[in-house]
């Protein structure tokens, strides 16, 4: 790949020069596909002429323009969850007070004498600058226009005409109205086509895939939102003993299994205001506040965790030990009044002198949750079922192992008393009057309003787990200090006795003086919740010096700790003081110990932590606290344990994250760039939660002119964002672009104040990562052998390798850096004023920035085309919906240019999906209209018409080119029918967006699309043929949709300038939609229930792999019949199931009626709505083409034009139409017939005359339609033809014949029917042509004509009542053929249709004789004629041998008059002749009449001889050499069988004319006389019942003696008769079976008086039929005209057996190939006597000595001789079998040679004694 330059020379908003190896050129020119001369389609002069006088002068630039307001900046505050600011007023107040930026900020504040920590600056502005969100109100959520709301279509239902069926008595009257046509009238019916239109699409049920559409989420600002929140609240604490001192309470969670707290501790009060008097005030180093009185405290967990318990702490003033201070409390019930009134005065002391120390009294612990993870509520009241006494000395260990056995415990007795707490989670939102972890208020909280129902929120110290990581998004920073143990054993202080030890600390900025005094940042506890300390205290124990603590101590931190910041815990000893001894010191401090808070730079970890303790303290401590000889130490070893917990928005624990935070913004200082590369190696958690600042320095750092800086900071950006994304939790793993970083676009992205600008640097930054990346990937291949000498100078072509780089790299977040440049473009437009001023949009980007933005476009290319798919087209998408976005921003023409590039650079196997997406989401941008500039357009025809159309038309310039590529040159349907779905959905968003529903405005949108009509008529599309259904139907909705509302002016400039080869393929274009889009309703419904089944067998196919459903089993048929179901997903394989014919399982059959209902009531008529609608359209345009063209058609020249007009008006005629559409057409054919009547009906050209006979057709059927007002419009136009023909011609002759051709073809497809309608329809034209004023004699032939035709019908009416009779019926067709001899055409058509009928009832041989009638007398016409199509009268012979009855037909032909469309059918030309006599050879074949297609074949060999076809004549050689072979085939095996014939006699007044007549009926060879009797009794007993049909026997009868009433058939098999002088002419099988004109049966009977079965007396008498024509016939019976009987004697009859009988042993012997099946069987029934006794019967009877005399001597000689004859010829057929057999029938052949044997002896004795007998009486 080759790329332009690629640097800032190349110009402003130019076209982009990019020229891929595999780009296609620039622009291809309507009428080819191939390549055609470059023309510049740039972008370049675009706002010029936006801005231009004509454009903004428009009378619809309201409708078409962008409009005010399109792109809106609205700043929203920053998401503050409290009501105060979380920030420190002090910094909060800082911050106020700097305009200019994060950088400037920055500066100012760590400037400052205030110090300020850099990132803390970031973080403060971060969290605390409000929202900039771009508002576009004309986008909706898909990212496309102002869309109307989908509503279903409810479609009225449409009524289409039903032919009559029967008679009804309502008149025919003519319209006068639809006879007169003159300007206006055909204005109104122009308007009247357009009127009340319906949207096309809304009848389309095609669903339309979702490409591309724009479906980038927004993401609300950021929220925290723990999984599990639990409020929980103690509601009452009673002892038994009662309320006799304070109190303090604690709740916490642990977690058993860990060992660990997993929250912070709850500190709170129950005490009444008469106890806490007991107590003295706060001390005056703390601070002031409220008193706090809440029970309530929120926590949250992350696992519903039957390991976490909540544990329970009751403490008490400091007196004692514990175990004297439980004592009062176990021993209540035995205390007198005197000693409870002393147990109180001593408490009311101590809480006076000690009321600021604690102790601990006794605790509990119970499971928040059960195993289930449902929270445990106590239903009796008493949820902690334990209060013990407090453990003294018990580690974290020890309690962690008693908490799943406190329940249980049983050496601790429980104190007496009454414990209810109650939980519950919360769901939604926290209640009303709730504080914050750092007692911020949620809500307004008003003075006096914190009680006891007010709730805190705890924070929790589980860390979250990968993925699911919370953000920081407020300012946070707190740190936990849990003090866990001390050990003062080895404790040594001359003065000071270390016994009740108590621990405080605070937080000091430096270490000057340990006794200095903090800052009021410690949160209190109880009552003090509200105040901030100074000093945070833990219990006391009691004589202990290894105490063990739980307190907990909560810091504010300060933002911006000092180096020397450090927490300092000093430790007293507490003495009580007893009344007398008052005065005593009640603290010692005992020692020190410090935690540095900033160790190493960085803030302290999290964990336990064991520190020192120092006896004093000197100055600067901190630097000598680990000299053990400045400072004396209690222990060389840390005695001293706490532990914990950083909860921090703006400080981090990770070390290159801290390092970073440290180095920034020190731009030039080497440890940034160390920072900064260290970024990726931090921990991931630690990124996500600080992500928002870490991006925010980033970007910073990026937007800076330090080269170094700025391209570390972008890779680690990309870094940064790849450990984001990774974080997926589980309601966004589905999410495209991961939510955190969308939200940070939408809500936190504010770019830097920077020049350049941001946007600019980053798109400079983006282009160099990536030719690095290339660079690298160059390297190493060459550096591993492979790509030798691969050059990296091209930008436009890096190595392939780099695609898995690109993909975890910038190319993968592509989407977000596009955002990022995009949103930082709006926003600076935004800040300067320049979103405002929409002329300035080409000044909004520096031409560097131009140059930078096409680079990355360029060097993304090779990515593209070499990556996969998805990959591929993720990466396309955010280019698509960049550029998108970028319109409403940028020079819409630089962002034409790089689309253009863009696309011309995709190639490949992505190329074709990626382009269809990108221009989709192109197509979705809301103002695309205007960005198209529809201004009206003029057609100046040309090699380059679409480029000029493209050039003031860029975006769908751009659409059109890239669908017309893809449809013309791809080989994938998928990404041709992508293609078509991507134009379909432009047009369909269109036309539901309410800006665009005025009719002027759709038709600019329609001519922006006028193109797509010229490259489709120009082939640019491809075949239409190639393309899957679905794809044409949706090509030719777009092609339908756009010529609707395309201008009429438009379209005349158009067909007046186009050529005819274009205008001829529109016509085939309008043509293919008509038949695309014609209703059909049974087949809508088939396809629609197979998918509906289908899916319900999908839905059940896991229940049928169970094998049951709805607990019914399901057979295995059902199985496999489902799973087949299943698999049939397309409208394509559904044609051939209906819904009659389904196997449905019967679970599922109430769900397929529920589909099929809404298929036939909605679907069904949705169909019908589309046809109506795309027939409208067709129409209208076709009309405006017939009245703009009119000169033109009615010339000679251009009768291309004509012919493909008129068709397209037959096709609108053809298909089934609604009653609401055809007057329309009626209307439309109206006033065709007035413009144009000189061309139909003056000129004589075929076709003209074919135009005529169509529209006559087309419009008599509607003549015959069951509407009233239907049948009266197409009689009236009907009659218009009539009269205009009489006009122009002075005769009605051409309407005439087309009339009559018409109502044959009626008759014919309504056979049997009474056609009232259409009766009453042409009476109806006589009498109004009586009335008409047009001269004579116009009447006269109008109401012959009608009478002939009226008459015609009624014949045709007997014709159906005989169909129950299909013999009859074919008599009737073939004589309705013979009264059409004047008319060759419906003679032809009738033969043909008698054709159709024989091949319907599988009388294959009659078929094929009416075929070779047809043509013979077809070619008799052409002749005739003198037609180039005649063939030589020489030829005719072979009709004649192959159908005897062919003479009979032609003797009916006459001599032909000059009348005008005579001979124009299909069959009177040369192609149509061919196809009809290949027909005939193709029945003949199956029929296996052999040699009658072989004559055939002798017709088509000459006519290929003649006329030089030789590959024709090869092919029928090569069909007669296997016809020959078939023929020896048959002949020497026998295996052929020819017909059977049937003689039938019909008796019976039924009969009608067949009474009393007898017929040779012609069946199949394996048709019986059963068979047949069968079938005509049920026939002939359908129609009259059963019981009438009698069957008589084979015997002699007198009709006279047969009841009339009743219907008697007798039937006898027949033979063929072949006179023995024609036998030996008729020498082959099928010979002796074609040609057949008699036919015979035998009849045997005995005397009168004599029993019929003794050869003696049993008679024969044969019957000899002759018929009317020969077999075989155009009719499967023919008539019997002469009969003759015979009657032989007994000895005749056995002189005929015998004789027989030799005949078929000499064919069987002597045949000239054996076959020894049938020799076997006539042996068997010859020699065998005991199989057959005849011959030696015969012998007995008529050659014994007791008959002598008795039979006629001749007669007697002549059998003598046939049984000499059967004896030899019995003899030489076994001789034959014997040579034939194989040695598995030497058995058989014994057998039978033993039968000869015996037969010989016994026949040759009773031929020997009767010679002796002859030659005895020769010697008398």
């Amino acid at each position: 790949m080759q790329s332009g330059s690629t640097n800032g020379g190349s110009g402003g908003s130019g076209a982009v020069r990019i020229t891929p190896a595999t780009t296609s050129t620039r622009g291809p020119v309507a009428g080819t596909a191939s390549s055609q001369p470059l023309i510049d389609i740039s972008g370049k002069l675009f706002e010029k002429l936006y801005h231009s006088t004509v454009v903004q002068n428009d009378p619809l630039k309201v409708q078409l323009l962008v409009p005010d307001g399109d792109l809106t900046i609205e700043q929203v505050p920053a998401y503050k969850p409290t009501v105060l600011s979380p920030l420190p007023e002090s910094l909060a107040n800082e911050l106020e007070k700097i305009d200019g930026g994060e950088q400037q900020a920055v500066a100012v504040l760590v400037a400052s004498p205030k110090v300020v920590m850099p990132h803390v600056v970031a973080c403060a502005i971060a969290y605390s600058r409000p929202y900039f969100h771009v508002r576009r109100p004309f986008r909706d959520a898909h990212g496309r226009g102002n869309i109307i709301p989908p509503v279903k279509a409810i479609f009225n239902p449409l009524r289409f005409e039903v032919l009559s069926k029967d008679a009804t008595p309502e008149p025919v009257e003519l319209l006068p109205d639809l006879l007169t046509l003159n300007a206006e009238v055909m204005r109104n019916d122009s308007m009247e086509r357009r009127s009340e239109r319906q949207q096309l699409w809304q009848m389309v049920s095609i669903p339309i895939p979702q490409l591309l559409s724009d479906t980038r989420d927004t993401v609300a600002p950021l929220t925290p939102k723990p999984p599990v929140s639990v409020i929980v609240e103690l509601k009452e604490l009673k002892f038994a003993l009662g309320e006799k001192e304070p109190l303090f309470c604690s709740l916490a969670l642990y977690h058993q299994v860990l060992k660990r707290k997993v929250s912070e501790t709850f500190y709170f009060e129950l005490n009444s205001d008469r106890i806490l008097a007991m107590i003295p005030p706060p001390s005056k180093n703390n601070g002031e506040g409220a008193g706090w009185k809440g029970r309530r405290c929120i926590f949250h967990v992350y696992e519903r965790s039957e390991h976490l318990y909540l544990v329970l702490r009751v403490d008490k003033v400091f007196t004692s030990s514990v175990k004297d201070a439980v004592q009062p409390y176990i021993k209540h019930s035995t205390l007198k009044p005197k000693a409870l009134a002393k147990l109180s005065k001593e408490l009311e002391y101590q809480c006076l002198q000690l009321g600021q120390y604690r102790q601990a009294l006794a605790w509990s612990a119970y499971p928040l949750f059960y195993p289930n993870g449902s929270i445990r509520v106590a239903h009796d009241g008493n949820s902690f079922q334990s209060l013990i006494r407090a453990p003294t000395d018990i580690t974290d260990e020890e309690l962690y192992e008693k908490l799943p056995t406190f329940l249980a415990e049983k050496k601790l007795k429980p104190l007496p008393a009454k414990v209810v707490i109650d939980a519950r989670e919360l769901k939604n939102e926290l209640p009303p009057g709730c504080f914050t972890s750092e007692l911020l208020p949620l809500s307004p909280i008003g003075q006096g309003e914190v009680n006891a129902t007010t709730a805190r929120e705890l924070d929790t110290f589980e860390k979250q787990i990968w993925p699911c990581i919370d953000p920081h998004t407020t300012f946070k920073n707190l740190l936990f200090i849990q003090i866990k143990s001390l050990n003062f054993a080895n404790y040594s202080h001359p003065k000071v006795n270390a016994r009740n030890i108590a621990i405080k600390a605070k937080y000091l900025s430096n270490d000057t003086d340990p006794h200095a005094v903090g800052p009021a940042i410690i949160f209190g506890r109880g009552r003090d919740t509200l105040n901030m300390m100074r000093e945070g205290q833990s219990g006391t124990s009691y004589r202990s010096r290894r105490p063990t603590f739980t307190d907990e101590i909560k810091f504010l931190l300060p933002h911006s700790p000092t180096p020397g910041a450090h927490i300092l815990f000093t430790f007293y000893d507490i003495a009580p003081q007893k009344k007398e001894k008052k005065g005593k010191q009640l603290e010692t401090i005992l020692g020190y110990s410090v935690l540095p808070l900033i160790p190493d730079q960085i803030i302290l970890e999290d964990g336990l932590k064991q520190l020192n303790v120092a006896y004093d303290l000197p100055p600067n401590y901190i630097t000598v606290l680990n000299e053990t000889e400045t400072i004396k130490l209690v222990d060389k070893k840390p005695v001293f344990v706490v532990e914990t917990f950083l909860k921090s928005s703006i400080h981090t624990q990770n070390k290159p994250l801290a390092r970073f935070f440290n180095a920034y913004p020190n731009l030039t200082h080497t440890s940034l760039i160390q920072a900064i590369e260290g970024i990726p190696r931090a921990d991931k958690e630690e990124i996500v939660r600080f992500y928002i600042v870490i991006i925010d320095m980033l970007l910073s750092i990026c937007a800076s002119q330090h080269v170094d800086p700025a391209r570390k900071a972008f890779k680690a950006l990309l870094a940064v964002l790849a450990i984001v994304d990774q974080q997926r939790a589980p309601e966004s793993q589905g999410s495209e672009h991961h939510p955190l970083l969308v939200a940070y676009i939408d809500n936190y992205f504010v770019p830097p104040k920077t020049s350049p600008p941001l946007f600019e640097q980053l798109s400079k930054l983006w282009a160099i990562y990536i030719l690095e990346v290339a660079k690298q990937q160059a390297q190493r291949a060459t550096e591993d052998g492979g790509a030798a000498g691969a050059s990296n100078e091209s930008v436009a072509a890096p190595p392939v390798a780099a695609a898995p780089v690109h993909t975890t790299g910038a190319h993968k977040f592509a989407w977000f850096l596009f955002s990022i440049i995009l949103r930082a473009l709006t926003l600076h437009a935004h800040s300067s004023g320049a979103l405002l001023e929409d002329r300035e949009r080409s000044q909004r980007m520096s031409e560097s920035q131009k140059t930078d933005l096409r680079r990355v476009f360029i060097l993304m290319l090779p990515f593209l085309n070499l990556a996969p798919a998805p990959e591929a087209a993720q990466l396309n998408t955010c280019v698509a919906l960049f550029l998108k976005d970028l319109l409403a921003i940028a020079d819409r023409g630089f962002v034409f240019d790089l689309a253009f590039e863009y696309t011309r650079g995709l190639s490949g196997t992505n190329g074709p999906a990626l382009k269809v997406s990108f221009v989709r989401a192109l197509c979705d941008y809301e103002h695309y209209i205007a960005v198209n500039l529809p201004l009206p357009d003029r057609i100046d025809v040309g090699p380059q018409l679409t480029q000029k159309l493209w050039q003031k038309h860029l975006f769908v310039g751009l659409l059109l080119d890239v669908v017309a590529a893809i449809c013309a040159t791809d080989a994938s349907p998928v990404n041709r029918l992508l293609a078509v779905n991507t134009l379909r959905a432009s047009l369909q968003s269109h036309d539901v967006d309410v800006r665009y529903q005025d009719a002027a405005v759709r038709e600019r949108i329609s001519g922006l699309y006028f193109p797509f009509i010229l490259m489709f008529v120009a082939g640019r599309l491809g075949p239409l043929a190639n393309k899957t259904p679905e794809e044409k139907q949706t090509l030719l909705l777009c092609f339908i949709h756009i010529l609707t509302h395309t201008s009429r002016q438009l379209l005349h400039q158009w067909w007046t300038k186009e050529s005819q080869v274009h205008l001829k393929q529109f016509f085939f274009i309008l043509n293919e939609c008509v038949r695309t889009f014609e209703y059909n309703p049974m087949a809508d419904v088939e396809a629609k229930m197979l998918e509906a089944k289908a899916k319900s067998m999908a839905a059940l196919q896991v229940s049928v792999d169970a094998g049951s459903v709805r607990g019914k089993k399901i057979s295995r048929k059902e199985k496999k019949e489902a799973k087949r179901a299943g698999k049939i997903g397309t409208l394509s394989s559904a044609a051939s199931l209906t819904p009659e014919g389904s196997p449905v399982i019967p679970t599922v059959s109430a769900n397929l009626r529920r589909e099929h209902v809404a298929v036939t009531e909605h679907d069904t008529q949705r169909a019908a709505h589309l046809c109506q609608e795309v027939s409208l359209t067709i129409l209208d345009t076709l009309m405006g083409f017939m009245v703009d063209m009119e000169k033109r058609l009615s010339g000679e020249e251009d009768e291309v034009y004509m012919e493909d007009a008129f068709s397209l008006f037959i096709v609108l005629l053809q298909i089934a139409q609604a009653d609401s559409f055809l007057p329309h057409i009626f209307r439309a054919v109206r006033s065709i017939v007035y413009i144009y009547s000189k061309l139909l009906f003056l000129h004589n050209g075929k076709a003209q005359v074919s135009i005529v006979g169509q529209l006559t057709y087309y419009i008599l059927r509607h003549c015959n339609a069951n509407n009233a007002s239907v049948r009266s419009q197409a009689t009236s136009l009907i009659y218009l033809m009539l009269r205009k023909n009489f006009q122009e011609r002075n005769n009605i002759s051409r309407m005439k014949l087309q009339m009559t051709i018409a109502v044959e073809r009626m008759v014919q497809a309504t056979l049997g029917k009474e056609d009232s309608h259409l009766r009453r329809s042409l009476l109806a034209m006589s009498a109004y042509a009586k009335t008409d004023k047009v001269p004579s004699p116009y009447a006269a032939e109008v109401d012959e004509l009608v009478r002939k035709l009226v008459t015609s019908m009624e014949n045709h009416v007997r014709m159906g009542q005989y169909a129950y009779d299909p013999e009859i019926t074919a008599e009737l067709f073939l004589q309705t053929s013979f009264s059409y001899t004047n008319s060759p055409d419906l003679r032809v058509t009738w033969l043909s249709q008698l054709a159709e009928f024989h091949k319907k009832n599988r009388a294959l041989e009659e078929s094929a004789q009416c075929k070779i009638v047809m043509c013979g007398i077809v070619c008799m016409y052409l002749q005739m004629l003198n037609s180039p199509d005649q063939i030589a009268p020489a030829h005719l012979i072979a009709f004649r041998n192959a159908a005897p009855t062919l003479p009979d037909h032609l003797k009916e032909i006459p001599h032909l008059d000059t009348e005008e469309g005579i001979c124009t059918i299909k069959q009177f030309t040369r192609d149509g002749l061919y196809a009809e006599l290949q027909d005939a050879i193709s029945l003949l074949k199956q029929r296996e009449q052999y040699e009658l297609a072989m004559e055939v074949y002798r017709l088509l060999t000459s006519i290929h001889h003649r006329e030089r076809d030789f590959d024709a004549l090869r092919n029928c050689f090569t069909d007669l050499e296997q016809l020959c072979h078939k023929i020896v085939a048959s002949n020497e095996g026998g295996g052929r069988l020819f017909s059977k014939y049937y003689r039938v006699g019909m008796y019976g007044a039924d009969f009608g004319e067949s009474n009393g007549k007898e017929y040779i009926y012609r069946e199949e060879p394996c048709v019986r006389i059963a068979d047949i009797t069968g079938r005509l009794k049920e026939q002939f007993g359908k129609r009259f019942g059963a019981e009438r049909v009698i069957i008589l026997p084979n015997k002699p009868l007198d009709p006279a003696t047969l009841n009339p009433g009743l219907l008697h058939i007798q039937i006898v098999e027949t033979t063929e008769y072949i006179a023995p002088e024609e036998a030996q002419l008729r020498s082959s099988p099928f010979e002796r079976a074609f040609n057949i004109q008699r036919f015979v049966y035998e009849t045997p009977f005995a005397p009168e008086g004599k029993k019929l079965g003794h050869m003696a007396d049993t008679y024969k008498r044969r019957t000899i039929l002759s018929t009317i024509q020969p077999f075989p016939a155009m009719t499967k019976r023919l008539l019997v005209t002469s009969k003759d009987e015979l009657v032989l004697t007994p000895i005749e009859t056995s002189i005929d057996l015998i004789e027989g009988r030799v005949q078929a042993l000499l064919h069987e012997a002597h045949a000239v190939v054996a076959n020894t099946k049938t020799l076997q069987i006539v042996l068997q029934g010859s020699v065998l006597l005991q199989v057959n006794p005849g011959p030696l019967e015969i012998c007995r009877i008529f050659l014994g000595e007791d008959t002598r005399g008795a039979y006629p001597e001749p007669h007697v000689e002549r059998l003598q001789k046939a049984m000499q004859a059967f004896l030899e010829a019995s003899g030489a057929a076994l001789h034959t079998n014997n040579q034939l057999i194989s040695a598995d029938q030497i058995p058989f052949q014994e057998k039978l040679e033993e039968g000869y044997i015996d037969a010989q002896k016994q026949i040759g004795d009773r031929l020997a004694f009767f010679e002796l007998l002859l030659e005895w009486d020769l010697v008398c």
